[in-house]
């Protein structure tokens, strides 16, 4: 069994494997209860290369999914650094949620924004949460290792959805 590391904090910078040889990184921009924000960069390194961490979180981030920390606890996801979250970069995603008073749309944290329009309940997702395993088939579909599965759009950073 692999030993626990400890929690990881918003920061954090981290590697998630493609396939043998490549890896890409990501980081973890936030958290929502005892979850976390994870952003995937849109560059493959060599799994061999020393990451310079500046330079591939000057990628756009392709992939933001809301997940848990068991596969970097774990060292699956290796942990790298830590790099300030530059969060003005990030496009938030929000959503709609229902309510006893009705559908509202809510931020990436799930606060309550303003009440949900009609438009709003056919196009905004609701929050959900994925698994580290989902997101991390979601990283090797996006760089060709896998087949892209239509549930991985959910995956894709806000600016990167297709209509």
């Amino acid at each position: 069994m692999t030993p626990v590391g400890p929690r990881p904090k918003v920061g954090d910078v981290f590697t998630i494997p493609i396939d043998t040889n490549r890896v890409a990184v990501g980081q973890v921009v936030d958290k929502v209860h005892k979850a976390w924000w994870v952003a995937v960069y849109d560059r493959a390194f060599n799994a061999a290369d020393l990451i310079d961490i500046e330079a591939a979180l000057g990628y756009r981030v392709r992939l933001l999914a809301l997940t848990f920390d068991a596969r970097i606890r774990h060292g699956y996801w290796p942990r790298i650094g830590r790099h300030q979250v530059d969060t003005a970069a990030l496009k938030w995603p929000t959503f709609q949620t229902m309510t006893p008073d009705g559908d509202v749309v809510t931020d990436h944290h799930g606060d309550g924004v303003r009440s949900a329009g009609l438009i709003d309940r056919v196009r905004l997702p609701r929050m959900t949460f994925v698994s580290p395993m989902t997101l991390e088939e979601g990283v090797q579909a996006l760089f060709g290792a896998r087949r892209w599965e239509t549930h991985f759009n959910d995956l894709l950073a806000s600016d990167a959805r297709r209509p």
